[in-house]
C-alpha cells in the first residue's frame, strides 16, 4: 500500500510540474493579488516497516519563497488548512510538512517529512498534495540465543557521528526502535562480558546511510574456521530501493558450542529430577546428563532413561546420598561446558521417632509408644479415652511376640458396651467429646519418603459392634488397616468422632502423598512383611506434617468392628529410593 501511495504522489507531482511549465517561470511572491493555498497530506509508512501510529501525527507546515528560501508562513497544525486555505501573494512556493521535533537520536520517535513546490495564482485556490515519508534512519539491535548463553552482559551503542546523536541498546532498550538524524554514517560499538567475567569490545561504521533506511544489527556467534569461533554482526538494510545484507567479522572470541542448557533440579533425599533444553533443530549427538558431588573432580555419566517433550528433556538420577551437595549438567558430544552446571543439595532422609516401637512410657493408666511425654511425645492412641473408667488400654506394648525389641499390640475392646478400637497414630489425643473423642492427626515433618516398610500380624474376628452407616457389615470379618499421608497442613488435623469430622484423604487438598494397605486375612500367628508405596500428587510441594495410622478395625472411627480383632506392628521404616 505504501508503494501505491508513493507512486500516486509522484504521478500527481509530475502533473503539477507539467502545469507549472505552461505558465511563466518568473513567479515571485508579492507580484499581484492574493491567491489561496490548501493542503492534502498523507503518510507512507510501509517502505521502512515503520508501524503506523495509533493516531495520525500532527504536521507543522512551513511555506517558503521557492527562490530565496525565506520563510513566509508557518502553520503549527496542518489540519487547520483542510477547511481554511492559506492566503498568499501570487508566486512560487516550497511547502514542507514536518511531524515532531527533530532530534539527533531518540528511541521510538520517527520523524516524517514531505515537500512540494507549487504556484499560487491570484484569485485561485491551489492545493499542495504532500506525501510524507520517514526523514530519519531507523535502527534495531538483536542478539542471538548463543550470545545470551555465552555472555552475561552485552551493550550496543549506535551513533550518527554528531554530538547528542547516540543511543545505547541494552537491557530494557535492547528491543527498542532507535531513530537517528541522517548524517550519511552510523557508528556502532559492542561491549560484552562473558560468563567468566572477561570483557570484550569492538566497533565499526556503516557508510552511505540514507534517510528512510532501516538497519537491523543482529549479533551472533559464528564458529567460522577458527578453533573457538567468533562473534559476528549481520547488518540487514531495508532501504527505499532494495534490501541487502552482509556479515562482518568483528572479533575473535573463544566460545564453545552451545547446544544444551541445564534446567531446573528437584532434589529429593536419594534421587533428583533434572531437566534441560537443547537449542539445535534436532536432538544433538551424545545428549546426556552428568553429575558429581561438589567436592569431586570427575563427572559421573547418567545411564538411565531420558524423557523428551519438545526441546525439553528430563531424567531421574538415583543413587544419591541424603543431605549432600551435588552438581549436574546437560552435555552433548560437542557441548561440555563447565559453566552449564546447576548445584543442588539433596534432602534429609529422616525416620520418625521410635519407629521401631521399642520405647514405651506409662503415664498413670495410659500406655504410650514414646520414651517420655515431654521431649519425645510423638505417638498416641485411643487409650486415654478408653481408660476413663478403668484400665482397658486397647493399645499396649508387646514384648514376646515381636520382630525385634518390642512391638505394638492393638486389640479392639469394649468399654461400657462402647467399642474402642486398638490403634496408634502420629499425633495427640485431644479429649473425650460426647460418646466419641477429639484427636489431633499429624506431626511436623518435611522429608519426602517414597514408601513405608514394616511388619504386621493380624488376627481378625467377625464384626459384632456396628453403627450407622455400617450396620450391613455385622457378621462379616473385620479388616485391619495401615496408612500414611504427607500433607502441608498449617497445623494438625482435628478429628472429632462425635461430630463426624474425619480425615478423608481423597477430599483433602493438603494431601501431597498417600498410601495404604488393608488387611483382611489372618496371619496365622506370623509376622508379614509389607511395603506401602506413596503416591505423590505433586512432585514439587514439600510436606509440613506426616500422619501414620494403624488400626485393628478399619471402621473403628465409626464404632464398627469385631471385639477381639488384634493387630501387631513392628519395625517400621521409611524408604527414600
Amino acid at each position: 500500500m505504501g508503494n501505491i501511495i508513493r507512486a500516486g504522489a509522484i504521478a500527481l507531482m509530475a502533473m503539477l510540474m507539467a502545469v507549472s511549465c505552461s505558465r511563466k517561470d518568473d513567479f515571485r511572491p508579492g507580484t499581484g493579488e492574493d491567491g489561496f493555498l490548501s493542503l492534502s497530506l498523507s503518510c507512507d509508512y510501509g517502505v521502512v516497516e515503520v508501524k503506523a501510529p495509533e493516531a495520525e501525527p500532527v504536521f507543522r507546515i512551513i511555506v517558503s519563497d521557492a527562490g530565496s528560501g525565506e520563510v513566509v508562513e508557518t502553520v503549527d497544525d496542518h489540519r487547520t488548512l483542510e477547511d481554511s486555505p492559506l492566503s498568499l501573494k501570487e508566486g512560487r512556493y516550497t511547502v514542507e510538512a514536518v511531524s515532531g521535533e527533530e532530534a539527533e537520536a531518540a528511541f521510538g520517535t520517527p520523524i516524517y517529512k514531505g515537500t512540494q513546490t507549487v504556484d499560487v495564482t491570484a484569485g485561485e485556490n491551489t492545493q499542495a498534495e504532500i506525501v510524507c515519508t520517514l526523514a530519519n534512519v531507523k535502527v534495531t539491535v538483536t542478539v542471538s540465543e548463543n550470545v545470551r548463553l555465552n555472555f552475561s552482559g552485552y551493550d550496543v551503542t549506535v551513533s550518527n557521528g554528531n554530538e547528542g546523536g547516540s543511543l545505547v541498546f541494552a537491557g530494557e532498550t535492547l528491543a527498542s526502535e532507535g531513530y537517528f538524524k541522517c548524517t550519511g554514517v552510523l557508528d556502532w560499538s559492542i561491549a560484552l562480558v562473558n560468563t567468566d567475567g572477561q570483557e570484550y569490545s569492538q566497533s565499526g561504521q556503516l557508510k552511505n546511510v540514507q534517510p528512510r533506511d532501516y538497519y537491523n544489527l543482529n549479533f551472533d556467534i559464528s564458529t567460522g574456521t577458527s578453533e573457538g569461533g567468533g562473534l559476528t554482526v549481520e547488518v540487514t538494510v531495508d532501504g527505499t530501493l532494495n534490501d541487502k545484507e552482509y556479515v562482518v567479522d568483528i572479533i575473535e572470541i573463544p566460545v564453545q558450542y552451545v547446544e544444551v542448557t541445564t534446567g531446573k533440579v528437584n532434589p529429593w533425599a536419594k534421587f533428583a529430577y533434572v531437566s534441560g533444553t537443547y537449542t539445535t533443530e534436532s536432538v544433538p549427538d551424545g545428549l546426556a546428563f552428568q553429575y558429581r558431588r561438589t567436592s569431586d573432580a570427575d563427572w559421573t555419566d547418567f545411564e538411565g532413561d531420558i524423557t523428551y517433550d519438545g526441546k525439553s528433556f528430563s531424567a531421574r538420577i538415583t543413587g544419591l546420598e541424603p543431605q549432600t551437595e551435588y552438581e549436574v549438567r546437560a552435555v552433548t558430544a560437542q557441548d561440555r561446558r563447565e559453566d552449564n552446571k546447576v548445584s543442588f543439595t539433596t534432602e534429609a532422609a529422616e525416620q520418625l521417632p521410635n519407629f521401631n516401637f521399642d520405647s514405651w512410657y506409662k503415664d498413670g493408666k495410659n500406655w504410650y509408644a514414646n520414651a517420655d511425654m515431654e521431649d519425645n511425645y510423638f505417638w498416641d492412641s485411643g487409650n486415654k479415652g478408653a481408660n476413663l473408667i478403668g484400665e482397658a488400654n486397647p493399645t499396649s506394648p508387646e514384648e514376646s511376640f515381636v520382630v525385634s525389641g518390642k512391638a505394638v499390640k492393638m486389640e479392639t475392646k469394649t468399654v461400657m458396651s462402647i467399642m474402642a478400637g486398638g490403634n496408634i497414630y502420629s499425633g495427640s489425643f485431644g479429649s473425650v467429646a460426647g460418646l466419641g473423642a477429639s484427636i489431633n492427626f499429624g506431626r511436623p515433618y518435611t522429608c519426602r519418603p517414597t514408601a513405608l516398610h514394616g511388619w504386621y500380624s493380624y488376627a481378625p474376628v467377625a464384626i459384632d459392634k456396628v453403627k450407622a452407616p455400617y450396620e450391613n457389615l455385622k457378621g462379616t470379618m473385620d479388616v485391619g488397616k495401615i496408612y500414611v499421608a504427607l500433607t502441608d497442613w498449617s497445623s494438625p488435623f482435628n478429628v472429632n468422632t462425635n461430630t463426624g469430622t474425619f480425615f478423608v484423604p481423597d477430599e483433602d487438598p493438603a494431601v501431597i502423598a498417600y498410601g495404604e494397605i488393608e488387611i483382611p486375612d489372618n496371619s496365622n500367628g506370623e509376622y508379614k512383611e509389607f511395603t506401602i508405596n506413596l503416591e505423590y500428587r505433586d512432585l514439587e510441594r514439600i510436606p509440613t506434617h506426616v500422619l501414620v495410622v494403624a488400626t485393628a478395625s478399619k471402621y473403628a472411627d465409626y464404632f464398627t468392628g469385631g471385639v477381639g480383632s488384634t493387630m501387631y506392628i513392628d519395625e517400621f521404616e521409611f524408604l527414600f529410593e
